[in-house]
């Protein structure tokens, strides 16, 4: 049963905040992705010329915990998508909905994946998954779109890349995962050349911050260039573009990353 006295929050931010703190009380590990994970690191994503309503929430958690995270997320109010959950718990996917304001709550299990896999470490932050895995989420999109720009934008301007992950985009965990996966790496790198070199200006954003983004994307794609590379890797990379590097998602599951 639903806990009568746990109103559930209008503002995502805040409604996401409320969701991860019952459950680290209760030992669920749950962490953000998305937009409202976004949100809650880079400034730049909640007001201005990057910012972007956000009416949903999506989040990661362990399949070994799905029993004590159902329980939790239905504590909290929300109501399991029944027929859904029962088709795609094989594939590690779990819906909710507010059935009151009928936010959706979509949940991803052990693995993001949608056009490519990501091996996603939840034991970095507190409440989101890691900047540089957070990063991936967007940049391992093949048909990026605009509100996918705008987050990678505003991460990219509220962030350096560095080495470590405290408030910083670990750009050894991004050399790391490209580095395994030639599909992951074609499409990140696709992206971030055409956002550094088409579409960085066209967000209303000032020419200091427009070349501080640049800057930072273009450390990001020299460094996973000169990275050391798997055997798998480069035999993937002899194939090349002559098949298909990448899954096509089923629409509710690109919209997990939005």
């Amino acid at each position: 049963m639903s806990d009568a006295s746990a109103e559930i929050l209008p503002s995502a931010v805040e409604e996401a905040r409320r969701m991860l703190e019952k459950a680290e009380k209760e030992g669920v590990v749950l962490r953000l992705v998305g937009g409202v994970a976004i949100q809650l690191h880079s400034p730049s994503a909640e007001k201005g010329a990057l910012s972007r309503k956000i009416p949903d929430i999506d989040f990661m958690a362990l399949s070994s915990q799905y029993k004590r995270l159902n329980s939790l997320l239905i504590s909290l109010g929300y109501e399991p998508n029944k027929r859904f959950n029962t088709v795609n718990l094989v594939r590690k996917r779990l819906m909710y909905v507010d059935p009151a304001s009928k936010r959706q709550i979509d949940v991803i299990l052990d693995t993001f994946r949608m056009c490519h896999a990501l091996e996603v470490r939840m034991g970095v932050d507190r409440f989101t998954i890691p900047l540089a895995e957070l990063l991936l989420t967007k940049l391992q999109i093949v048909e990026i779109n605009e509100k996918d720009i705008r987050d990678i934008v505003a991460l990219l301007s509220d962030h350096d890349v560095g080495e470590s992950d405290e408030e910083r985009i670990n750009l050894s965990r991004i050399c790391e995962l490209c580095g395994r996966d030639w599909g992951l790496y074609k499409t990140v790198t696709t992206n971030m050349t055409k956002i550094r070199d088409l579409f960085v200006g066209d967000y209303g954003i000032g020419n200091e911050e427009k070349e501080l983004v640049k800057s930072r994307l273009t450390k990001i794609l020299e460094a996973v260039e000169h990275a050391p590379k798997t055997i798998k890797w480069k035999a993937r990379a002899k194939i090349g573009e002559k098949a298909r590097w990448y899954d096509v998602p089923e629409e509710v599951f690109r919209k997990t990353a939005e």
